[in-house]
């Protein structure tokens, strides 16, 4: 097997693009590219909660942050966002507002992880961790993960 380097744009496009199962990148780059003649698995839950997934050789970097992303004018203090699944549909009526580095629903601060948590659980998905950035998405359907990984980008 050969080893590549990928930017953080390329692995977190694999990342959001993986199913249920595909334990790795190369899994998921073979079924992109159509050389995985195996039908695509269903997949019961938004991610898989082992987080043992395409790590290897990955540094991790800041947490996206709200705040920040408001500061550099990506979203605005009040913005609605709303809940995406893992395939980027839109799920039920979720929606929440921007407040610092908070989401506020009914009130209350959330972090992003944790009100994903609480809506897909009513939703009935089983998944013990949610990556929250990657399921809360302006109107436009630009999900935090993305206007992070921007952000990071044009920074550097």
């Amino acid at each position: 097997m050969k080893a590549i380097e990928i930017d953080d744009e390329v692995f977190a496009y694999l990342e959001s693009a993986s199913t249920w199962g595909e334990l790795n990148a190369n899994q998921t780059l073979r079924r992109l590219l159509g050389l995985d003649k195996a039908k695509a698995r269903p997949r019961p839950h938004p991610k898989p909660s082992n987080g043992s997934r395409m790590k290897r050789g990955r540094r991790k970097g800041r947490k996206a942050d709200l705040s920040v992303l408001v500061e550099a004018g990506l979203l605005r203090e009040g913005q609605k966002l709303y809940l995406h699944d893992y395939q980027g549909a839109r799920l039920g009526d979720y929606e929440a507002v921007v407040s610092g580095k908070h989401l506020l629903w009914k009130g209350q601060p959330y972090s992003m992880s944790k009100l994903a948590r609480i809506f897909f659980q009513q939703e009935g998905y089983t998944n013990t961790s949610y990556r929250g950035p990657m399921y809360w998405c302006t109107e436009a359907g630009v999900n935090v993960l993305e206007l992070w990984h921007r952000y990071r980008k044009e920074r550097h």
